[in-house]
């Protein structure tokens, strides 16, 4: 007998009712009022960032000591599952050979347009509110798959772009692009330092140091402690080439995990690891074994 396939989750994080974009910037909040970040995002959340920017002046984005910014804060009613208008989903993430650094993971997404509710022109669709549209760059993308009950995460990630397409009035189409945390990562450029900093540290603690000056959450990251000792550094390069750099001084590996935390490995996990050395699945036609 075949074996029941799992259920697949689309989401984006596009809010509840009004979909988030009747929430303001909060001054001197410790979730919302975070200004010295490249995004806001609620400290409590488990995700790295919130679609909602932070606009002075602006009407709608610009007000401050309102509610709170991304509606429930990632909880309830934040995510949005369009599973059910999905025709095609595709991810690409990893590397080619166990040699080659990891790139940055993307998605493509296809979603029925029909009625053209994943048209960010349409301001009078369900995913806008006030004449303004959730459908942006920048929001967050979860797709996962539960199968026996349990819930599996395949990708994370952040639009870069909503593309519809109509073939004729009442048909059409919207492609979804989407980008990992990498993304960000490489569009986070800092000051370097005057002086070069942190000699003989271990190169997870250099990792750790890279992340604190982006800003990204300690909940969305999983670093290995590292092997290597490295020279000191004014950490003058965007964050992503820091981070490569660091990797590749102890010969390790990092990546963005299927959760979008940022996964960092010293050399010796590859060989060490549980999922290197045992078993995961078996696949064949026997009972108890996944089909092909």
């Amino acid at each position: 007998a075949h074996m029941t396939r799992p259920t697949l989750q689309v989401e984006f994080a596009l809010g509840g009712t009004g979909p988030g974009v009747a929430s303001y910037f909060t001054l001197d909040s410790t979730d919302t009022g975070r200004l010295d970040q490249n995004w806001i995002a609620p400290s409590s959340s488990p995700t790295p960032a919130s679609p909602l920017w932070f606009t002075l002046d602006d009407p709608t984005r610009g007000q401050l000591d309102h509610a709170m910014l991304g509606g429930d804060a990632l909880g309830a009613g934040y995510w949005v599952d369009v599973a059910s208008f999905a025709t095609g989903v595709s991810i690409r993430r990893g590397r080619r050979r166990l040699t080659d650094s990891f790139g940055t993971g993307t998605a493509t997404i296809t979603l029925d347009n029909s009625d053209r509710r994943f048209d960010p022109y349409n301001l009078v669709g369900p995913y806008a509110a006030a004449g303004v549209s959730s459908l942006r760059p920048m929001v967050p993308c979860r797709i996962s798959a539960t199968y026996a009950g349990v819930r599996w995460p395949v990708f994370y990630g952040f639009v870069d772009q909503w593309d519809p397409e109509y073939s004729e009035p009442a048909a059409g189409s919207c492609t979804v692009t989407v980008s990992d945390a990498f993304k960000v990562l490489a569009n986070n450029d800092p000051l370097g330092l005057v002086t070069p900093v942190g000699g003989n540290e271990l190169s997870g603690a250099r990792i750790h140091r890279i992340l604190d000056a982006a800003g990204w959450p300690t909940a969305d990251r999983r670093i290995d402690a590292g092997d290597s000792q490295l020279q000191a550094t004014t950490l003058a390069q965007n964050i992503l080439t820091e981070l490569k750099l660091t990797a590749d001084s102890e010969r390790g590996e990092l990546l963005v995990d299927t959760d979008g935390a940022v996964l960092f490995r010293e050399r010796h996990a590859r060989m060490e690891r549980s999922a290197s050395i045992n078993v995961q699945a078996v696949f064949g036609d026997a009972a108890g074994e996944l089909e092909f």
